[in-house]
């Protein structure tokens, strides 16, 4: 489960190997990111089938689904009336700053419905479930996250299922143990 999946954007000094650097255009690099799309891509690398369930809402959220999408990471996304968040930093001196930063909004009580409902469904088809962390916080109620390990501690029958603190990708090899 990706609670929080983020549009982020970096910019680099160029690679390119220029007479005078200063005349190098710079780097910017576009990609879908946050917890729940990063453990998806870990798992990918491990060789697992990972779903990603998570919210994709507004430009950023059109944005991002398409960024994960050509990835090649397969989505349940959720609708979201608040949109995601966004990042752009700028890494052209070595040292990250933070250009502009707009944090994704808290869910609505129908969003989060929707989300627990989508990611029950992926979950109980999945040998692996996992719980990723929100950033900013505020996106889920502070009730979320017992609620989601308990769902998952309690399978309907004896499975290899396990919860990690962690929203869900989901796995459907147990070579990839997130």
């Amino acid at each position: 489960m990706a609670t929080t999946p983020w549009l982020t954007v970096t910019i680099e000094a160029s690679t390119t190997h220029a007479q005078d650097a200063s005349e190098a255009p710079p780097e910017v690099h576009v990609h879908p990111g946050g917890q729940g799309l990063w453990v998806a891509r870990m798992a990918e690398s491990l060789g697992a089938d990972a779903v990603v369930c998570g919210p994709f809402g507004g430009e950023a959220g059109i944005a991002l689904r398409a960024l994960a999408e050509a990835e090649g990471i397969e989505l349940r996304a959720v609708a979201y009336g608040g949109g995601n968040g966004v990042y752009v930093h700028d890494r052209r001196e070595g040292e990250r700053a933070t250009v502009a930063e707009r944090p994704a909004a808290p869910l609505d009580r129908h969003e989060l419905d929707d989300l627990y409902g989508t990611v029950l469904v992926e979950g109980l088809e999945a040998e692996v479930t996992v719980l990723t962390g929100a950033d900013p916080a505020h996106v889920l109620p502070r009730r979320c996250s017992p609620a989601w390990c308990a769902t998952c501690a309690r399978p309907a029958a004896p499975s290899s299922r396990t919860c990690r603190a962690t929203p869900p990708a989901r796995t459907r090899r147990p070579a990839a143990a997130c």
